[in-house]
């Protein structure tokens, strides 16, 4: 299957909230949270977040997408001390199309 990786952008508030949903809903206990938990967050929590992942922070989201329908999520958290680096937390790729090589992408 082939998807396209992008980043997050700075207005798209609604899909991080729906994604962050969706992989609580699919992956329970594999986030750190619970989905009820996360239903509880309010409109600023969400606009935080986006923010914080789309501003002059190294912290972004990248969203996979295939026939233009957002199928997975991954964060990337920059290292502080060396700009070459990162680590990638919070995979997740929606289970109707796993094992298809989205996550290698």
């Amino acid at each position: 299957m082939q998807a396209s990786i992008r980043e997050l952008a700075v207005h798209e508030v609604t899909l991080l909230r729906q994604l962050r949903l969706r992989a609580l809903k699919d992956s329970p206990g594999e986030f750190g949270e619970s989905l009820a938990e996360a239903k509880t967050h309010p409109a600023d929590y969400w606009d935080g977040i986006t923010g914080g992942l789309t501003g002059e922070s190294p912290q972004r989201m990248f969203i996979a997408e295939s026939a233009g329908q957002p199928v997975g999520s991954v964060y990337a958290l920059g290292d502080a001390n060396d700009h070459e680096a990162a680590r990638l937390g919070g995979m997740w790729v929606d289970s109707s199309v796993r094992c298809h090589g989205i996550g290698s992408q």
